[in-house]
């Protein structure tokens, strides 16, 4: 396989003499804290237009960016938009649902909007807890793997200012004579192809070869709603309210689906879990509680403690997810 994605690198390489690549792209500049909650209002209204209008959710659909950049004394951050674009999508293929989905819509940007307001009282003025606050979030499990560059790294990126250069010194006199410069150019990239389809070829083969029926089969670890809310228990003991709130979501998905609701499927978003319960079902308010929580703290980057670990059970408890504050051996 190495030598698989050396053949791939050097068709790159040679593909990028022939059509030089022109850099600089535009990019939305950072906006001030004041122009964020303006922009949550618009959109909070927005929403309520949408609301009457379910046909102008496709035209909004292609105005929403990516992500609202927000720059706040010195730090740079990209609110992301994509749940608020998968639901203009529903709305659009399913302009029944417009009313409901707007109050969710308004609910959250409300929710982000407040969040926002909180942050920005709670990071002025003391630098000591400003770095307290940094720490506490660097500290967080999506920041372990974050590391400077190691001796193999720095070796990978001189290999490749190396070969850039090497490409640069064979070919950079070619200029002059274009003729054979394209000749010898194309006969290049046509040995590259070949030499890439030939390892291809050898690769699948191999694996085919390799390949036999195996009638054991894997063992298949299944875990149930208890084993969420078990570990869950342990993370709120442990004081990591935030992975304990995350836990304590999956707990609710896997027991609606032990009752027979749907199908776990991690590939489906929040809102659809919501949206796959009939109208009038008595799971549908903590369900929603329990998403709008869950979204908050994990997404939106809320702090997490005791009171919003105790809503969270309270929320699975009308799930039917009977476990309490007790330790993790007791739940049942």
């Amino acid at each position: 396989m190495k030598r698989l994605l050396l053949a791939g690198l050097m068709i790159l390489s040679l593909g990028s003499l022939v059509v030089p690549q022109e850099t600089g792209t535009s990019q939305s500049l950072p906006q001030g804290l004041k122009n964020y909650l303006a922009e949550l209002d618009r959109w909070s209204a927005t929403a309520k237009v949408i609301k009457d209008q379910p046909d102008q959710a496709a035209a909004y659909r292609k105005a929403l960016p990516r992500a609202w950049p927000v720059s706040v004394r010195g730090q740079q951050f990209a609110v992301p938009t994509e749940w608020l674009g998968e639901d203009l999508d529903s709305i659009h293929e399913k302009p029944a649902t417009a009313a409901s989905i707007c109050n969710e819509i308004q609910q959250r940007l409300d929710q982000m909007r407040s969040a926002a307001e909180t942050f920005e009282r709670k990071t002025g003025g003391d630098p000591v807890q400003a770095r307290t606050r940094l720490t506490d979030v660097l500290n967080r499990a999506e920041f372990r793997d974050v590391h400077k560059p190691g001796w193999l790294e720095e070796v990978r990126e001189r290999t490749f200012v190396w070969l850039a250069n090497l490409f640069d010194k064979l070919f950079g006199g070619l200029g002059s004579h274009p003729k054979i410069g394209r000749a010898l150019l194309w006969s290049l990239v046509i040995f590259g192809v070949a030499l890439f389809l030939v390892l291809l070829s050898r690769s699948f083969f191999r694996v085919r070869r390799d390949t036999s029926l195996d009638l054991k089969g894997p063992l298949l670890a299944t875990r149930g709603w208890r084993d969420w809310a078990r570990d869950a228990l342990a993370m709120a003991g442990r004081g990591n309210y935030r992975e304990a709130i995350h836990l304590g979501y999956w707990a609710g998905i896997y027991r609606l689906e032990e009752l027979g609701v749907w199908q776990a499927h991690r590939a489906r978003t929040h809102r659809e879990y919501l949206r796959l319960l009939e109208a009038g079902d008595g799971r549908q308010t903590p369900l929603a509680a329990l998403t709008l929580r869950f979204e908050l703290v994990w997404y939106g980057g809320n702090p997490a403690g005791a009171e919003d670990f105790e809503f969270v059970v309270k929320q699975l408890e009308g799930l039917g997810c009977n476990i309490g504050l007790r330790p993790a051996t007791g739940i049942s």
